[in-house]
């Protein structure tokens, strides 16, 4: 690792700061900045060499194949960073391993620091929460409800020994949407929500039923950091590589199309109930035949026939024009999602809504 290029930009950043507006009011803070700025860079010019130390070493090429190079920010004590991180493939077990995460001793999902959740929490003894939101780390403010979960629950780990299939499926499917809890304080809080599974384990009986389903639920983990954790389900399960295709179903909000760092590959789905039932419906009203006819010009690219058609019950529903619009350009931002619900590998429509009844809503309660 070179120092020489870093006390370069140091220098260069201290003159640039020191040539004007200096007085006796701003030296120290000044001094501050730079000081910390440098510390980052060093922090972060630390932990790129590592990577780059592990990548072109001996060892891993004897072991490990290379699978992605990817920025990660991380968020310490003396602020945020931002650092490549490698992934590999091990050769014998086919499971993935990121080696900054045991440099660090991190979870998959874990944007803090250890050292920086210390703090926090160590600053919210001493003083409160709201204080150490603000002030525990370095010109790194966050939100009060971060300091919470984290006394709450330290680390939010799970350990689990995940089997390996024995059979590799052809397809996989991931089903997300989330769950609103009502909080004893007032409000509402959503938490995400998937389960992962192989399809109908069979085709032909009328009540069917899900193959290898795992269920996946946080009251704590936002929807990126879920899709980590599942992400880690399933190579630890299966041979990713191996998959013919990867289905994402939902009902096409951000959060849950948020898996391409994941599952880059993976082909996304809308929910069927949310395209009819929510969207189609609203705007024909009962009118089927008009519904079907939209339909069709949806799943074939039809997009000024589909706005036309819209235009025309905007006229006979003028109250309703705004919200007929949100609907229609719901549907417009999903038409990949839509067009997918006739992949020729798709055969198990989302039932998402049913788990979260059955499996998951029982569970939230006004407790949070």
């Amino acid at each position: 690792m070179s120092i020489i290029p870093l006390i370069n930009e140091f220098t260069n950043t201290f003159n640039q700061t020191f040539q004007k507006n200096l007085n006796p009011f701003n030296l120290e803070s000044k001094i501050r900045n730079v000081g910390d700025s440098f510390t980052l860079k060093i922090y972060e010019s630390f932990l790129n060499y590592i990577d780059q130390q592990i990548k072109h070493s001996q060892e891993r090429k004897d072991h490990y194949y290379v699978k992605e190079t990817r920025k990660r920010t991380l968020i310490t004590s003396i602020g945020c960073i931002t650092i490549n991180s490698t992934s590999y493939i091990n050769k014998s077990t086919k499971e993935r391993y990121v080696p900054l995460r045991d440099v660090l001793f991190l979870k998959s999902y874990q944007r803090l620091t250890n050292e920086a959740e210390y703090q926090l929490i160590k600053y919210a003894m001493d003083e409160n929460m709201s204080q150490s939101a603000r002030h525990a780390l370095r010109n790194t403010p966050i939100s009060r409800s971060t300091v919470s979960k984290k006394l709450a629950k330290l680390d939010g780990s799970i350990v689990e020994n995940v089997t390996r299939v024995t059979h590799q499926p052809d397809v996989l499917y991931i089903e997300m949407d989330e769950i609103h809890a009502n909080l004893q304080n007032g409000g509402n809080k959503i938490c995400p929500a998937a389960i992962v599974h192989e399809g109908y384990e069979e085709d032909f009986v009328k009540r069917k039923k899900l193959k290898n389903i795992r269920y996946f639920a946080s009251s704590n983990l936002s929807y990126e950091e879920l899709w980590e954790v599942i992400f880690d389900y399933v190579n630890k399960r299966y041979d990713i590589t191996k998959f013919k295709i990867i289905f994402v179903s939902g009902d096409g909000a951000s959060g849950i199309k948020n898996f391409h760092n994941c599952f880059p590959k993976a082909k996304f789905v809308l929910d069927p109930f949310h395209y009819i039932k929510k969207h189609l419906n609203y705007i024909f009203k009962n009118e089927i035949n008009l519904r079907n006819i939209a339909d069709d010009y949806i799943r074939n690219n039809l997009l000024d026939d589909f706005k036309t058609l819209v235009n025309s019950q905007i006229e006979k529903y003028s109250n309703q024009e705004k919200y007929m619009k949100e609907h229609m350009n719901y549907i417009l931002n999903n038409l990949e999602g839509i067009q997918n619900q006739s992949h020729v590998d798709y055969k198990v429509h989302c039932s998402m809504e049913g788990h979260i009844n059955q499996a998951f809503a029982r569970y939230i309660t006004s407790s949070f």
